[in-house]
């Protein structure tokens, strides 16, 4: 009888771990980094997020873009195509090249991850290099999210550039985020990168502040101040009209003001503001979740939400 016991409690244990396992998201998901220029100390953005999904070798896959470089322009850039297999495994393929293991959720200490080809950053710009590298896995631990949650999380070392941190359901929560697995980090052009934040289906699960101030996490929590100083700026939302107006109390600045969609995706953008009072209407956007962000000289000073009906 003992040994039932014994038998019945495993497979419930395993059950309970079956259960507490997070996927990888393959739908509604944003990743944010930032950058700053050590010498010049201009700052640089990276939003990926999950738009659509593509069949690929009788494959379903999650598509990935990139929200453009430039604050001015609305056109997503397409990265490549993710999708977990059985294995907990998070696999990529990219436009030109093979599919390859990206992220993998089942591996323990002391287990390694090969990467076959690799990125070069230099200030708001990548592009693929020739190096290849791995990592391995040190320790393997929990870590507490911005909801309060627990996820387990894996701490690796790589053989020629820095190590990395993967968190379940999420990845990377080190310098370039979704894809720094395949980012050296070696600042070419004086550049360092920094996670600031994860959101899915409109919910932060990672967000941290000590390294953003404007991320995606913050359009969610409806910051609308200056960073660094007193001065604000006041934000009204008029559903039953659909209109949004931006006061400053500020004296009149030359901004631009960016209206973004859930996955980033610039929908509309106004520029050369000089007023201290300003309205929009949004009445053409589809139903759903937007932000604002308000923008002076490239540098982001305001951001808040607002929900279409």
């Amino acid at each position: 009888m003992k040994k039932c016991i014994v038998i019945i409690s495993v497979l419930f244990s395993l059950s309970v771990n079956a259960q507490n396992y997070h996927p990888f998201p393959d739908t509604t998901a944003i990743w944010h980094s930032v950058g700053m220029n050590s010498f010049s100390y201009a700052h640089y953005t990276f939003n990926f997020g999950i738009n659509g999904d593509t069949l690929i070798n009788s494959h379903k896959y999650s598509k990935i873009y990139r929200t453009p470089d430039s604050l001015f322009s609305s056109n997503l850039v397409y990265i490549g195509a993710l999708r977990e297999n059985e294995d907990k495994q998070v696999l990529l393929k990219l436009p030109a090249d093979s599919e390859f293991v990206l992220y993998d959720f089942d591996l323990n200490v002391g287990d390694s991850i090969f990467y076959p080809l690799g990125y070069a950053l230099c200030g708001n710009g990548w592009g693929l290099s020739t190096s290849n590298s791995y990592r391995v896995v040190t320790s393997i631990d929990s870590i507490l999210l911005y909801n309060n949650e627990y996820r387990k999380r894996w701490i690796l070392t790589c053989d020629i550039f820095l190590g990395d941190q993967w968190v379940e359901g999420i990845g990377s929560i080190e310098w370039f985020g979704l894809l720094n697995p395949l980012v050296g980090d070696i600042t070419l052009c004086g550049d360092g990168y920094y996670f600031g934040c994860f959101v899915e289906l409109n919910e932060i699960l990672f967000f941290d502040s000590t390294v953003c101030n404007y991320c995606m996490g913050d359009y969610l929590l409806n910051v609308s101040t200056y960073p660094g100083d007193n001065q604000q700026i006041d934000f009204f939302y008029n559903p039953s009209d659909k209109t949004v107006t931006i006061n400053s109390n500020r004296d009149p600045f030359n901004y631009s003001i960016s209206i973004i969609n859930v996955v980033g995706e610039i929908m509309n953008c106004y520029n050369s503001i000089t007023t201290r009072t300003y309205s929009i209407n949004v009445a053409t956007l589809p139903k759903g979740m937007y932000v604002f962000r308000i923008s002076e000289h490239e540098d982001n000073i305001a951001t808040g939400k607002f929900v279409v009906y």
